[in-house]
């Protein structure tokens, strides 16, 4: 399965959890700001919520999860492995955008980074996960200067990166579970049968 396939894989799923029609997803970031931080921030606790459940393999579990804040779920998220810390980190400050959005509905990037300090911990964040130069049309463009010009498509794009990751792991983990499962049931089978010859 090729980056594109699980990809959209992914995008298809997420759709369909949140009831979202086709296409849903990709329309983020032409959003304004307000709307997509809001947006993708459900998205990541959403899959959250699907990728810790899912792990635990318990449905007993997934009610208490639902009911925990966000920092709470990626926490247990990054202590299952079922994110990386850097992942985690950047869930994490997306999480606190989406806080200072809650409160400002005139919330904007640009009125984020006029502040040196948010600015800084902005690109601190995704500066090492963009390569230099980033083609755009038939141009090139420092990394630097795009993720600085394009918060809603770099976020975007990092977020939608990570959470298919994170969500394809999950999903072999509980393939192997399922084989595991299988095998043992097998040999139980084999035993049982074998009893059955012996007599």
């Amino acid at each position: 399965m090729g980056k594109d396939s699980f990809i959209s894989s992914f995008l298809k799923k997420a759709e369909q959890e949140l009831n979202l029609p086709s296409g849903a997803v990709l329309d983020f970031p032409n959003e304004d700001d307000w709307s997509f931080i809001i947006k993708i921030t459900a998205l990541i606790e959403r899959t959250i919520n699907y990728l810790v459940t899912s792990d635990l393999n318990d449905d007993h579990v997934s009610e208490l999860i639902i009911g925990q804040k966000l920092r709470q779920k990626l926490n247990l998220a990054k202590n299952r492995k079922i994110i990386d810390p850097k992942t985690f980190e950047i869930f994490k400050y997306v999480s606190e955008l989406r806080n200072k959005a809650a409160h400002n509905f005139l919330f904007t990037f640009e009125e984020i980074f006029k502040d040196s300090d948010s600015l800084n911990a902005y690109k601190g964040k995704f500066m090492d996960v963009w390569n230099n130069p980033v083609q755009v049309g038939d141009k090139k463009v420092q990394a630097k200067q795009f993720i600085v010009e394009n918060p809603r498509i770099t976020i975007f794009m990092d977020v939608i990166g990570r959470l298919s990751i994170s969500n394809l792991e999950v999903e072999t983990l509980a393939i192997k579970r399922d084989r595991d499962k299988l095998g043992e049931m097998t040999e139980l089978f084999g035993a049982f049968k074998a009893t059955f010859k012996k007599d």
